[in-house]
């Protein structure tokens, strides 16, 4: 099942590769979102303090609306990667919980690929592919799509594939992609605000 699965979407990449022409389009804001991109995501390597051993950082700029005064609750950030070549792809989902978010900012929220995965999996600069979504009030925010998404995923069949593999298959890699604060990485931007993070219970079983 699962070679079936990331052959299928493999084929879908490429198809899309090969048909789509032109930029995504992107996203129609609404009066009822709290939550925009700045704008896309970031990708560096990333080294333990005195260590040799290069993690992948991603860097989800979240932009709460304003006024500054206000508030957004009950934030919800979900990753989802695709590493490797096709047919033979990786996928790797990770989220965060958030109380509160200061309005009209910008909040990092960033996530990290271990090593010893970057390594094996060939991650040069970025994913072979990625989405990102956000929540607010258990609503889905309409992120804008030339941010949220990696341009493999320029068509809402290629989309939505994508994140049917992931769902399906990024259990198989639970754990692996964490946030920041199960990471090495946790005191690396004291001049930064630390957002209300919910820490998460492991899982069992």
């Amino acid at each position: 099942m699962r070679d079936l699965i990331s052959r299928g979407l493999a084929g879908l990449l490429l198809a899309g590769g090969l048909f789509w022409v032109g930029l995504p389009v992107q996203g129609e804001e609404t009066a009822d979102d709290l939550l925009d991109l700045r704008s896309g995501l970031s990708f560096n390597h990333e080294s333990p303090a005195r260590g040799r051993d290069n993690w992948l950082e991603v860097t989800v700029p979240l932009r709460t609306r304003g006024p500054a005064t206000s508030f957004v609750d009950n934030v919800r950030v979900v990753l989802s990667l695709a590493t490797g070549t096709p047919p033979n792809l990786r996928y790797y989902q990770s989220e965060v919980r958030i109380a509160t978010l200061q309005g009209l900012q910008t909040h990092n929220i960033r996530f990290y690929l271990p090593a010893a995965v970057v390594q094996r999996d060939n991650v040069s600069r970025e994913p072979y592919a990625w989405a990102v979504r956000a929540y607010a009030n258990g609503r889905e925010q309409d992120l804008p799509s030339r941010n949220d998404r990696a341009n493999r995923l320029n068509s809402d069949q290629l989309y939505q594939s994508f994140l049917q593999a992931a769902g399906n298959e990024s259990s198989r890699n639970e754990g692996v992609l964490v946030p920041i604060y199960d990471s090495p990485f946790w005191n690396n931007f004291p001049n930064e605000p630390v957002p209300a993070f919910i820490r998460l219970p492991a899982r069992s079983g």
